[in-house]
């Protein structure tokens, strides 16, 4: 099962990631705004990543893997949902900064696993470029 969680947190990660380009277009004009402000919820995402993943890597050597795989997919799950019924750019904003912290929990959830659960954990490279073939 751990295989089946640590491949998909990967997945899910990937998907975070192509999210904002493949929605700009239909976004855009929804909010009413122009690549300069679209450029600040990219942004944002990723500045949230980079604070969230230092954090949650923390965490999960404290508590474990489970609560941040859960934490991450509800919070992914629940940010997409928000971006597809958001009325306003500023609801929109916090779900790219609450995206970023659910895409870091399945980002560290999924390579501390992988190294783990594939082969054997015998061969972490062969391991972590198999799982990660999510992100290309």
């Amino acid at each position: 099962m751990e295989q089946v969680v640590a491949l998909l947190c990967v997945f899910g990660l990937g998907m975070c990631f192509a999210l904002l380009g493949s929605i700009s277009v239909k976004l855009m004009p929804r909010m009413e705004i122009d690549t300069g402000r679209f450029g600040t919820l990219i942004t944002s995402f990723f500045v949230a990543c980079m604070v969230a993943s230092v954090v949650v890597g923390i965490l999960i050597d404290a508590w474990g893997h489970k609560p941040f795989a859960i934490i991450g997919f509800l919070v992914v799950a629940g940010c997409i949902f928000l971006i597809s019924r958001a009325k306003n750019y500023n609801m929109v904003l916090a779900a790219c900064l609450l995206l970023g912290i659910g895409a870091m929990c399945l980002n560290d959830v999924g390579n501390t696993l992988i190294p783990l659960v594939l082969f054997g954990g015998n061969n972490a490279p062969a391991a972590l470029n198999l799982g990660n073939v999510f992100l290309i």
